[in-house]
């Protein structure tokens, strides 16, 4: 374990990587007893003409009801996944029972914090966006056109990365720690000091794999450019394995970097 002359942890950022994939690849029976779950969107998905293909297609759904449960459902599912997936590596020798009231309440909570941060971090932007506008406006400046979404992501970076340490918060709520819990976040920050660009990055390089071949997905379904049921069937299937796979990867960096600090907090 590294550490500062400031007595601060550092989270070994390329090991971490490592250790975070390896062990999704190591322990595969936990993504594939953690993918049953999505036998459920699986099979709305056969009912509803596949509104989760949507955005491969270029179907224009509008406000339908389909797509809007299609969403949920897979929103459900994935944060059923993460906490299920951090409670296996944290916990380790618990069994994993997605029936149990505790995992269910702590799957509340997640997606409770989950809407807190966003609506944190929308809000936030939004106003800096709008005084920025309004700054520019008086001062007769305009960026170009070419620049402005590489201004606003760089925007929505510098923005996310302060507020990295409450990514301390999700495994936490997932394993029932009331220490780094919802209403304990300053600790959280508190034990991620020094750390946020890694946790950031780190959580930008395993969604990295997911992203491409979720690309891969949608190129060669409209190369094949087939409306058949089974190919939609199959398409369906592929892109939430890949979706629960990519949830796996995500909740298995939570862990690791919750067991790193949660080891430095308890070794002081």
């Amino acid at each position: 374990m590294e550490q500062t002359n400031n007595n601060i942890a550092k989270l070994p950022f390329f090991e971490t990587i490592k250790r975070s994939f390896l062990y999704v690849f190591y322990n595969h029976e936990i993504y594939t007893k953690l993918l049953s779950l999505g036998g459920i969107v699986l099979i709305y998905e056969m009912f509803t003409d596949f509104p989760l293909l949507a955005s491969f297609r270029e179907v224009d759904y509008g406000n339908s009801w389909t797509q809007t449960i299609s969403s949920l459902l897979l929103l459900l599912v994935s944060v059923a996944i993460v906490v299920g997936y951090c409670r296996s590596v944290i916990l380790k020798n618990q069994p994993l029972d997605i029936f149990n009231r505790q995992f269910l309440r702590q799957s509340v909570f997640y997606i409770l914090f989950s809407l807190i941060f966003s609506l944190f971090v929308m809000i936030s932007f939004f106003i800096i966006v709008f005084s920025y506008g309004i700054i520019t406006s008086m001062l007769g400046i305009a960026l170009p056109q070419s620049i402005l979404p590489f201004f606003i992501l760089v925007l929505l970076f510098a923005l996310l990365i302060p507020l990295s340490g409450l990514f301390l918060v999700f495994p936490a709520i997932a394993v029932n720690d009331s220490d780094l819990g919802i209403k304990k976040y300053r600790n959280a920050m508190k034990l991620a000091k020094g750390n946020l660009n890694a946790i950031f990055w780190g959580q930008i390089v395993m969604m990295i794999p997911g992203f491409l071949v979720m690309y891969v997905l949608m190129i060669t379904y409209n190369y094949i450019a087939s409306d058949s049921y089974i190919v939609n069937l199959i398409f369906a299937g592929l892109v939430l394995a890949l979706s629960f796979l990519d949830s796996c990867f995500k909740a298995s960096f939570y862990s690791h970097i919750y067991q790193f600090f949660v080891y430095y907090r308890d070794k002081k």
